[in-house]
């Protein structure tokens, strides 16, 4: 595992984004407990837009930015988009 031999900010991120988007929860809740250099509220922001794109129906995609900017800054949404 990627992990194992060096510990990137990228690397920890997008597993903990994984097991947060696979509902591995016990393993989430694991990892986050032990030492990590994960963006955790990266995390967090990235999995409510998930949430929010497959329940919310999007006509374009200037809705989709007004829809998710009470939550993030525009940066944050440039990322994503």
């Amino acid at each position: 595992m990627a992990r194992k031999k060096a510990r990137e900010t990228f690397v920890e991120t997008e597993l903990a984004f994984a097991y947060a988007k696979t509902n591995r929860l016990a393993e989430l809740e694991e990892f986050i407990s032990a030492p990590n250099h994960a963006q955790i509220q990266a995390v967090n922001i990235r999995k409510i837009s998930v949430q929010m794109m497959r329940i919310i129906p999007v006509e374009n995609l200037n809705q989709l930015k007004n829809r998710i900017s009470f939550f993030m800054n525009e940066k944050q949404i440039g990322a994503l988009l």
